[in-house]
């Protein structure tokens, strides 16, 4: 995530083997991305690319894909954050959101028609949520959020919150008789 330090944008870089910060003075970021809604489009662009990438969709297996996001979402926590800052300062959905959205929609209705997942809700709803339950931990209220009194999650309340998260997911998507045919 970028960081401003000693007034410069500091932006995270990758060389060779290693991770690194490279600053920036604001004009030349300025003359680099444009303005700071550029800046900000490009960065959460770049961070679902990465969550893209480190989280496959796999429509085969919502329950597991929800889990990974968690997982992908407790690794990453500043991920969450940019997102809900999305939503405060920009709430309209960019183009690749919404193109990535409509492919995972898609795909979601062909497993409907083929009964591979519930059939009850819309594709779209289906899928919104169970992207929901994968991120409700990390928006849920401030007593239920990312800590226990000031601490991280133990690793043995993330399982449980992980088993929830999936669990939920398969609830949501999993066929039922009536779906058959």
């Amino acid at each position: 995530m970028p960081e401003v330090v000693d007034g410069e944008l500091c932006l995270p870089a990758v060389r060779g083997a290693g991770e690194f910060r490279q600053c920036h003075h604001p004009g030349v970021v300025d003359q680099h991305f444009g303005n700071k809604e550029q800046l900000f489009d490009e960065v959460l662009h770049r961070a679902l690319a990465a969550g893209a990438e480190s989280v496959p969709f796999d429509v085969h297996d919502l329950p597991g894909y929800a889990g990974a996001i968690f997982d992908h979402l407790v690794a990453r926590p500043d991920l969450m954050r940019l997102r809900m800052w999305k939503q405060l300062e920009r709430p309209s959905a960019a183009g690749f959101e919404t193109d990535a959205f409509r492919l995972k929609t898609a795909e979601v209705a062909a497993a409907q028609q083929r009964g591979d997942l519930a059939r009850g809700m819309d594709p779209a709803d289906l899928l919104t949520m169970v992207l929901a339950v994968a991120q409700a931990w990390f928006s849920a209220a401030e007593d239920a959020g990312t800590q226990e009194a000031g601490r991280p999650w133990s690793q043995q309340r993330l399982a449980l919150h992980r088993a929830a998260v999936v669990e939920a997911a398969r609830r949501i998507s999993e066929p039922r008789p009536a779906d058959a045919g």
